[in-house]
């Protein structure tokens, strides 16, 4: 008789918990034995309002599977077949007749023995019996005897989309991966050594469903069946990584409750994003919202109460300027409760920065007139303020503004500090300088050779100054 076992064996791990998952939610409508092929036939809700009728040719024994025929987009290898062997299996579907014979083209062709026979052609008689002969073989995964394998890279691009990246490299002893060389998968021969099975049915179906998308080659196709096929495809391959191959392998993740928000910009713009409670994950849209976690080398659903399409709506919604926001609110309670109001409301408040001042003491050839090609080096104590990130890239701007969510903060630089800085360096005998060598710092020129003396920077340590290298 058919086991679990068995069934867990055809399909992998993937497809066969999907499966269960499938049984165990009652999506499979409808299973019967049909004894004389033998056969399992039925029907098991998927994704789609109407149902997908599913075929599953068992061998003569029972114990085995022959063939499986599905109406989805796999054809057949699929969790809608593990479905439907698994409720015949739980619920003990009577599939243990008298043994039969094996189907001839008299069973196939449903008509009288003798006359099917006698109107069947040579060609039609071999056909028959290559048929037979491929119903009867056992499924075996057929395995790469190359030491070179395809990888697949997922990415994010900018407009969430995910996208497929491909490289070919060799596996090496110690079990990583080696030189990696970019490869496209509309150029792959079907007949390179490297590719197994499923590398042939992923690049075929990839390639295929993105064709008619110039602009986005690589970026998976929006019909979220064909994405969930090829996700669950190029996971069991255990070749699949997030943006490269140094990390683990990508499983197929439990999915989660996902949630809108609203995240302002600087300029106070609002845009509406996709989230999970988890900060780590990130969102991305393969024909419906998923979600990533590098940490993990997790790839799972994302749950939210609205159709994919809507989904994939939202997330191409324009910025939402301030001016914007209360008529954006009052149309969004129109159309849909489930999408949250952009704020209307915004608080502000400012925060003085100090900064962190830096010294450094630098050497500087100077000539010594416009007639002559002498120098000399001239000592220059060079000052610098430091404060943070914020504002890295600014320039000379006295405050940068950052927003999170409905609050404004305004973050100024404490400029009074910095001139008691350059202040109290003065007490110390350096002079501050006019002409400068450097347009980002301020000059110090050193004291003449005779007061140099009396110039200790070390005897009063001055805690709010630090030299760039440490000292």
């Amino acid at each position: 008789m058919l086991t679990e076992t068995e069934v867990y064996h055809y399909f992998g791990t993937t497809y066969s918990s999907r499966g269960s998952a499938y049984q165990r939610g009652g999506r499979v409508l409808s299973v019967r034995f049909v004894p004389s092929v033998p056969s399992l036939v039925g029907q098991v809700q998927g994704s789609e309002s109407k149902p997908y009728d599913v075929l599953v040719h068992l061998q003569e024994n029972l114990a085995s599977i022959r063939d499986v025929q599905c109406s989805c987009p796999m054809g057949g290898d699929c969790k809608h077949s593990a479905a439907l062997l698994l409720e015949a299996i739980r619920s003990k579907t009577k599939a243990a007749p008298e043994r039969v014979d094996k189907p001839t083209a008299k069973q196939y062709l449903d008509g009288p023995e003798e006359e099917t026979e006698a109107k069947l052609s040579p060609s039609l008689n071999a056909w028959f019996s290559e048929f037979s002969r491929h119903l009867s073989a056992p499924k075996a995964r057929a395995e790469c005897n190359s030491s070179a394998a395809l990888l697949y890279l997922l990415d994010v691009g900018s407009d969430q989309r995910l996208v497929l990246n491909t490289k070919l490299a060799k596996r090496l002893t110690n079990g990583t991966w080696g030189k990696l060389e970019k490869i496209y998968l509309d150029r792959i021969s079907g007949n390179q050594e490297y590719l197994i099975d499923e590398d042939r049915q992923i690049i075929k179906l990839f390639v295929a469903s993105t064709r008619s998308n110039y602009s986005y080659s690589n970026a998976f196709p929006e019909v979220p069946d064909i994405c969930k096929i090829l996700l669950e495809k190029l996971f069991s391959l255990n070749r699949c990584f997030w943006k490269n191959s140094s990390s683990l392998p990508l499983t197929l993740g439990e999915s989660k409750q996902g949630r809108l928000s609203w995240e302002t910009r600087d300029d106070k713009k609002q845009t509406l994003k996709l989230l999970t409670d988890d900060e780590s994950d990130i969102t991305v849209i393969a024909g419906g919202p998923w979600y990533v976690n590098p940490a993990s080398s997790t790839f799972g659903e994302i749950e939210l109460p609205l159709p994919p399409e809507a989904v994939r709506s939202v997330l191409k919604m324009p910025p939402v300027a301030p001016q914007e926001a209360a008529p954006v609110a009052k149309a969004l309670s129109k159309v849909s409760a489930k999408i949250p109001a952009p704020y209307t409301n915004f608080t502000t408040s400012t925060v003085k920065v100090e900064p962190t001042a830096h010294l450094e003491l630098a050497m500087h050839e100077e000539r010594q007139d416009f007639r002559s090609y002498s120098s000399k080096k001239v000592g220059r104590a060079l000052v610098s303020f430091d404060y943070g990130s914020k504002f890295s890239r600014q320039g000379d701007t006295s405050e940068v503004r950052s927003v999170k969510d409905d609050k404004i903060t305004i973050h100024k630089k404490d400029t009074t500090k910095e001139a008691a800085l350059l202040k109290d360096l003065e007490k110390y005998g350096l002079v501050k300088q006019i002409k400068t060598y450097t347009w980002q710092d301020t000059e110090f020129a050193f004291p003449e050779e005779s007061q140099m003396a009396g110039l200790n920077l070390s005897k009063k340590p001055y805690p709010s100054l630090k030299s760039r290298d440490g000292r």
